[in-house]
């Protein structure tokens, strides 16, 4: 019965770590966040004069996973209100068309989340924006839509987290 047990115990650890793949956690210390990368991510860092912003991207599948952060220096005080900014702003950038929208609250802080599609109507892209202090934080998964895999990218935008 125990070897039963030891092997079954095995069998369980072997599958979490086969099942979890390549699977990256970023989590830098500025951040106040972590989210799961499905696998191996760039960072890059651009200081502006009121701001600093670091994104983190990974492609998967033909599936991209990204995490923007952006520190400000002066203060933001209507979060709500800066989160729909941002969310039309990026809209507008992309040249998409917002299918849905409705609000977001994690851990007391507001946000947004919103489905999109992009590209000619030829790319969906699932999209969450929240501002904790004075950073604002956007994490986002796009992929054409024939092979948009929503499960994946309810996992990484799930597996996001704000700390401290």
């Amino acid at each position: 019965m125990k070897h039963l047990l030891v092997f079954t115990l095995v069998l369980l650890a072997l599958t979490l770590n086969f099942s979890s793949g390549s699977a990256q956690i970023y989590a830098p210390a500025e951040s106040k966040q972590s989210i799961n990368f499905p696998a191996a991510f760039t960072e890059e860092v651009t200081q502006g004069e009121a701001q600093k912003t670091v994104k983190a991207t990974c492609e998967v599948d033909g599936q991209t996973y990204f995490l923007g952060y952006t520190v400000h220096e002066t203060e933001i005080t209507d979060h709500k209100d800066m989160a729909q900014v941002s969310a039309d702003s990026f809209l507008q950038v992309i040249g998409g068309k917002l299918i849905t929208q409705w609000e977001w609250e994690l851990d007391g802080n507001q946000g947004l989340k919103s489905v999109l599609v992009f590209a000619e109507g030829t790319l969906i892209m699932e999209y969450r924006t929240i501002l904790k202090g004075q950073i604002q934080y956007q994490a986002l998964v796009y992929a054409p839509i024939e092979t948009y895999n929503s499960e994946k990218a309810g996992d990484f935008l799930k597996s996001f987290k704000l700390v401290e």
